[in-house]
């Protein structure tokens, strides 16, 4: 005897009971009147809009270089969008060409505020710094991808995904590459 016919034998045992179990019912005899219940239909709601000011650089001496980090920065945006990966809300990109000149920094963030800006993202260290009282007075987040020490210390306003570019990295950073380099 095939020691796996018997369990086979009691799983089927149970599946056709559960299939009885699901039939059974009393099909609204209890003279109690049915009543149907209908789908609510759904609400659209218009989404939230989020607005990312970018405080990048268009024309400046970095505008190559920027042109990539407004790319990703559109890419990702639209990547959001389209998959719909925050529910109810829609991100949308307003972008000032800052020059890379810092006399533009603080009319480029007005600028942005203007024009809707619930955050600002900037690649140009200087602008952190130069902004980071103004972000405070208006509470206004203000991201920053390479800042330096005066723009995250003390705390504040402005963030950051990546490391600061201190002289601690720095120096270690020097120090790797003089010991390394192949060609001294």
């Amino acid at each position: 005897m095939n020691s796996t016919k018997p369990g086979f034998t009691v799983v089927t045992i149970l599946m056709l009971a559960l299939l009885l179990l699901a039939s059974c019912g009393n099909n609204g005899d209890t003279g109690e009147e049915q009543t149907t219940i209908k789908p609510t239909p759904t609400v659209t709601q218009e989404p939230v809009i989020i607005t990312i000011g970018n405080l990048s650089d268009l024309t400046g001496v970095s505008s190559n270089a920027m042109e990539t980090i407004n790319m990703a920065l559109k890419d990702t945006v639209d990547y959001y969008n389209d998959q719909n990966l925050i529910p109810g809300v829609k991100v949308e990109v307003v972008t000032y060409d800052g020059q890379w000149n810092p006399s533009n920094d603080i009319p480029g963030y007005k600028w942005l505020k203007e024009n809707g800006a619930d955050l600002i993202l900037t690649p140009v260290s200087s602008t952190a710094v130069t902004l980071k009282p103004y972000a405070k007075k208006d509470q206004m987040v203000l991201f920053t991808w390479a800042p330096t020490e005066e723009a995250v210390s003390p705390p504040g306003y402005v963030f950051s995904p990546a490391n600061t570019l201190c002289k601690y990295v720095g120096y270690t950073l020097l120090s790797c590459v003089a010991e390394n380099d192949p060609f001294s």
